[in-house]
Order: structure tokens, then C-alpha cells, then sequence
């Protein structure tokens, strides 16, 4: 089965403007969970907000419970507050929700189903139960969305957005991206396109199992994507709950009927079997249901749209605001003690952890914008030589250094052209990069390690600016210590190249930018043409010369072609297997583009039960559809993951 991931792990992220006259290391920055390992402090947030029952007894004065007296039952059984929207409003739709399950049929499970339903709902104290759950679930999702949270930060996060999942998210985005004090852009806020997607939809569905929610299915429905035409509907039970008014019978009916659509919509029979048998040129596809003609299919797409992206934007804002303005209590340390914190802080590991992410990211999107031919000739390069620090954006850093050590180590025989990229050597790869930039960035700014690292999260790792500021004099050494701490194999010539790349004036670096741009679309993320990267290889051979490869061992080992032969075959094996899939893929969603395999970025073998083998894999593949690119202008290639035996 294979899945569209998102193309980047930490891609839309909340931005703060910086303050123009401030330098980089006087603003003041938003450390929200910079503890420096204080004891007082970790106990202040593990004090804070927990299993918070107050937004039930909010609900319950929202709804008709005397009314309607099943709405208790739904409320206390199935009222979780985990979810996109406000807590009260979720507690409120996803009660809704199985009250709307059990008036079709489907029932709770039995445990649920036992539990006696306390005296007075409107008693704070009889929520404890359902809101420990709650909670859980919510610390579940914020561990899931975000891998490297402590759980004093995910606490924390909660703790200052009062449980609303989606203005935690942004605030822990804001102190891992955007940590610079200043007033919250509200058009940024207001999109965050990741919470249409699988990270969002997987982090829902891991917070319902812990939250051990009856119909934990239901709570990730109601925030999938869902067709254009259902939106109308979904705004005004959107509407209706963000007015906080006491709800009537009639407005509860009204949205149990919306509910009941969606879910209807949404819910795939399990014993329904649709094959389409035929990827015509026109809108029109045959199909087989459970194995017999169906006949003709007309379908057109439609933009999806999502729960949470129906929340007001100017209220998030002033949510968010209202949360950072108790920053300031929270976060004692000076910008003194900040320089001389230590290392290991918890703050700093997550920034690292976070920055390796990035990282990741930005050699994919390399790898991605690389044509397979000019791919095939730098990916030895990539992954010995390609760090992403250097006098040019991260991006442009790898595609240079890859063309470069082209030119200086080309290999000393033919070889087979690969394709699939060890995990461990990107890994390798993609660390010695981090430590190459904190270096550059200490060598260059006098910054401690901590500052050095929350420079780079502001900046995204590129350091490009901050070369462009530096005297000559200080750019030399910071090439020369970034070098050392990458361990780059060819340190000497490699903070040599890259001194005389920052010297070389706007004129060739411009230049070079130009080739880097040139194909078919001008965006920053378009597939370059070959012509470039061949006269990119030409522009770098007249300012370097080969150097003098080393001698080769007088022992080779003998094991070495039979292990270069059972590479080339499983590389084989893996083209065959992905392209199979890839069909396959294609045939039964035919209103998605066609993908061709361009590139496998990783490979992960699971031995499973009965020594059957599964393979985790991560690949490149353009998207086509009857020969026309439906990629978005700004991307060349999308990265997708598989999973097969």
C-alpha cells in the first residue's frame, strides 16, 4: 500500500516578524520550554494544566441535557475533548457524534457501555474520568505530530493553550521556527495546510485509541479532508458552536442530520469491491463492483476541505496572542544565561532534533530537483561531499558541492550508475551537515552552542546572510572549523573551495544561482535542466583541478564484487517491486496523476513473523497524468513511502 506523505516534515510553520533594527544575537527570544534544567521550573510546568474538566461542564451548559437526556450518556462516553477545534467544541461534536452513531445502530463497546453515569453532569468533579483520557489522548497526539517533544514541553504547550491542539501546535512550531519576539502574522496563522494531511490525520487517530475513545474511527472522520460541496454545511455547525450560545433541541438535531451525512459519506463498506478496469483519456472510467461490470464512471475532482482549516483565523490569532503573553513568566533566563547554558538542555536537543529534520528535507528537495541523468552522476557526490553549509542557500550548497566533488574525485573507473540511498550514509551525512553549521555559525558570530542552534531554527539552516555579513577574515576560519567538525573527507580543499566561492563576488555567485534556476519554471523548487548541471560541472573545473586520488589499498577484498553484484540485483529488485506498485496505485486511483520512480532514498528490511521479509521504503517519483505534469509549479517531484513483502 503506498502513501503520500508530506513533502516536508516541518514545512508550514508559524512566523513571527523580527524586529528590523535588532541584531541576531541582542533580540529577544521566546524560549518556552528553555528550563536549563531548573528544577523549580519543570515542577511549575508539571503542575500546570492536566486533566482539565472544566470545558465539559462548559458543554453541558451548552446542550440541551434535560431535553435530551442521551445526551449525557454520548457526553460522558464519547465526549472527548481531543480534536481541532476549541475543547468545549469538541467535547461537543464528538458527543454529537456518538449519539448520532447510536441512533443508527452502532453501539459503544461493552466496558463503556457498563460504566454508570454520575448523578449531577454539571458537577466538575464528575468529569475527572473522561477528562484524564482526554488528556492523555492530547499528549498523545502532540508526541505523535511533534517525534522529539519531552513531556514536560508537550504538557506545556497544552498547559499555555488551555487544550486547544491547534494553537499548541503553533506555539510549539514558534519556539522551534520562528523564535524571535514579535506581532504574529495573521495570514500565516490562519493557513497550516499539514493539519489536511497524514501527519494531522495519523497524530487524531493515535490520540483516540489512548484516549480509548468507543469509536476512536469517528474522531479521525470528522477531521479527514472531505469533499468541496459538504463544507457548506460543516461551516454553520462551525458557526453555531463558536457562538457559545446555549444550543435548542432543533439547532442539536440540525447538526446530527450534518453529522450523519458526513459519516454516511465518509464510511467505506468493508465488503464493497471496486475495480476500475480502464484509464481512459476522457473522464469516463469502467469499473467492476464485487466482480461484476459496473459499467461507466464519470467523476471530476474537487478541492477537499477540512474541519479545522474552517476556523476563524483573527480568532486563533488572538488566541495565540493571548497564550504568549504568559511567556514572559515563564521564561526567567537572561540572554547571559542563555550563552552560558549548557549543551544538553532539553530546549537544544529538541531544536537539534527538529534541525535534523530539516535537514533531511533539504536533501530530499535536492535530490528531488536533481533530472535523473545529472542525479545518477552526482549522487556519489551527494553522499560523500554534499553538506548543505556554505556561502549559497542549503539547497544550492548540496547541488554545488555534489558537482564539485564531481570535478576534483571523479571516480577512477566506471561503475553502475546508482539509485537507492543508503539510510545509514544520509543519516551520517545529514549530521555531520548540523555539526558543520553550529560550527560555521560559532566560528562566525562568537555565539555559544545554544545561540548557535537557535540561529539555525530561525534561519532554517541557511547561513547564507550571515557569510554575506562577516568580515573575509572571519569567513576563512569559519569555513575551516565547519569543515573539521563535519569530518568532510576533503577538509582542507573543501574550506578552500568554499572561501574562494564567498570571494568570488556577487557577479559568479549570481551566476550560479541563474544555472540553478535554469529549466522549465523559474520557482525555487523546479527541476533543473542537465544542460545546467553539466555547465555547472564545466564553471567549477576551471577554477579547481583534480587532486591526486589516493593509492589503493594492495589488499582489496575479495568479498567485494560478489557484494557489488547482490547490490546491483536488489537494486533491481526494488525498481521492479516499486514500479509494480506504482501501477497498481494508479490503476485503482484513477483520479490521481500517474508516478514514475525516479530516485529510492531509503530502504529499511523487517524481519516479521515466519522470517517473512517487509521492506520500508522511501522514494522520488514524478507525477504525470497523460503526460502532463499535475505537480504544483513549485514542485518538481513528490516523496512518497511504501511498504511491501
Amino acid at each position: 500500500m503506498i502513501h503520500q506523505a508530506a513533502a516536508f516534515i516541518a514545512r508550514h510553520f508559524v512566523r513571527l516578524q523580527p524586529s528590523p533594527t535588532a541584531a541576531a544575537h541582542d533580540a529577544p527570544l521566546v524560549r518556552l520550554s528553555c528550563f536549563h534544567g531548573d528544577a523549580k521550573w519543570t515542577e511549575f510546568v508539571r503542575g500546570r494544566w492536566a486533566a482539565d474538566p472544566c470545558a465539559y461542564v462548559d458543554a453541558v451548559g451548552r446542550l440541551p441535557v434535560d431535553e435530551m437526556p442521551d445526551l449525557f450518556g454520548c457526553l460522558y462516553r464519547g465526549g472527548h475533548c481531543v480534536g481541532l477545534l476549541a475543547p468545549a467544541s469538541n467535547v461537543i461534536l464528538n458527543g454529537l457524534t456518538l449519539l448520532c452513531r447510536r441512533r443508527s445502530g452502532a453501539c459503544s463497546s461493552p466496558e463503556e457501555s457498563c460504566l454508570p453515569l454520575p448523578p449531577d453532569p454539571r458537577h466538575v468533579g464528575n468529569w475527572g474520568s473522561i477528562a484524564f483520557r482526554s488528556y492523555n489522548g492530547l499528549l498523545a497526539f502532540m508526541h505523535t505530530y511533534f517525534r522529539y517533544l519531552t513531556d514536560d514541553q508537550a504538557r506545556f504547550y497544552l498547559h499555555l493553550s488551555g487544550g486547544d491542539v491547534l494553537v499548541a501546535i503553533r506555539i510549539a512550531e514558534l519556539e522551534q521556527f520562528a523564535a524571535v519576539e514579535g506581532a504574529v502574522d495573521q495570514a500565516v496563522v490562519g493557513r497550516h495546510p499539514d493539519l489536511l494531511r497524514e501527519r494531522a490525520q495519523f497524530a487524531l487517530a493515535v490520540a483516540g485509541i489512548k484516549a480509548k475513545h468507543p469509536m476512536p474511527d469517528d474522531l479521525l472522520l470528522l477531521f479527514q479532508p472531505a469533499l468541496q460541496e459538504s463544507a457548506d454545511d460543516m461551516k454553520a455547525v462551525l458557526a453555531t458552536l463558536a457562538e457559545g450560545r446555549r444550543l435548542a433541541v432543533r439547532d442539536v438535531e440540525a447538526i446530527l442530520a450534518v453529522l450523519k451525512s458526513q459519516l454516511r459519506h465518509r464510511t467505506v463498506c468493508p465488503g464493497l469491491q471496486l475495480t476500475f478496469t480502464q484509464r481512459g483519456r476522457g473522464e469516463t472510467l469502467h469499473y467492476r463492483l464485487n466482480g461484476q461490470h459496473g459499467g461507466g464512471l464519470h467523476f471530476q475532482q474537487c478541492a477537499p476541505f477540512s474541519l479545522a482549516g474552517l476556523r476563524s483565523p483573527e480568532a486563533v490569532r488572538r488566541k495565540l496572542e493571548s497564550c504568549l503573553s504568559l511567556v514572559p513568566e515563564h521564561t526567567p533566563h537572561t540572554p547571559a544565561e542563555v550563552a552560558d547554558a549548557p549543551p544538553t538542555c532539553g530546549h537544544v536537543e529538541y531544536l537539534k532534533m527538529g534541525l535534523l529534520d530539516v535537514i533531511h528535507a533539504l536533501y530530499v528537495e535536492a535530490l528531488a530537483r536533481l533530472p535523473r541523468a545529472a542525479l545518477r552522476r552526482l549522487l556519489r557526490g551527494v553522499l560523500v561531499a554534499g553538506h548543505c553549509y556554505g556561502p549559497m542557500d542549503p539547497v544550492s550548497n548540496i547541488i554545488i558541492h555534489a558537482a564539485w566533488y564531481s570535478v576534483i574525485a571523479p571516480p577512477s573507473r566506471p561503475t553502475s550508475e546508482p539509485d537507492v540511498l543508503g539510510v545509514d550514509a544520509l543519516l551520517r551525512l545529514e549530521v555531520r551537515s548540523l555539526a558543520g553549521l553550529v560550527a560555521a555559525v560559532r566560528a562566525a558570530t562568537g555565539f555559544s552552542e545554544h545561540q548557535a542552534v537557535e540561529h539555525l531554527s530561525t534561519n532554517r539552516c541557511d547561513i547564507s546572510s550571515m557569510l554575506r555579513r562577516a568580515a573575509p577574515e572571519t569567513r576563512g576560519p569559519a569555513f575551516r572549523r565547519a569543515s573539521e567538525a563535519a569530518r568532510h573527507p576533503l577538509g582542507e580543499h573543501h574550506s578552500s573551495f568554499l572561501a574562494s566561492l564567498a570571494s568570488s563576488g556577487p557577479k559568479f555567485l549570481d551566476t550560479v544561482s541563474s544555472l540553478l534556476r535554469s529549466g522549465e519554471d523559474k520557482a525555487p523548487r523546479h527541476l533543473i535542466s542537465d544542460a545546467s548541471i553539466t555547465e555547472l560541472q564545466k564553471m567549477l573545473g576551471r577554477r579547481c583541478s583534480p587532486i591526486t586520488p589516493l593509492p589503493a589499498p594492495s589488499r582489496l577484498d575479495s568479498s567485494l564484487p560478489a557484494r557489488r553484484q547482490w547490490l546491483e540485483k536488489r537494486q533491481r529488485f526494488l525498481r521492479t517491486e516499486l514500479e509494480q506498485l506504482l501501477r497498481g496505485y494508479a490503476d485503482q486511483r484513477p483520479w490521481e496523476p500517474t508516478f514514475e520512480l525516479e530516485t529510492i532514498c531509503g530502504v529499511a528490511k523487517e524481519s516479521a513473523y515466519l522470517s517473512s521479509h517487509c521492506y520500508h521504503i522511501n522514494f522520488l517519483a514524478a507525477a504525470e497524468c497523460l503526460g502532463i505534469s499535475r505537480l504544483s509549479p513549485n514542485e518538481s517531484q513528490l516523496r512518497i513511502w511504501a511498504t511491501f513483502q
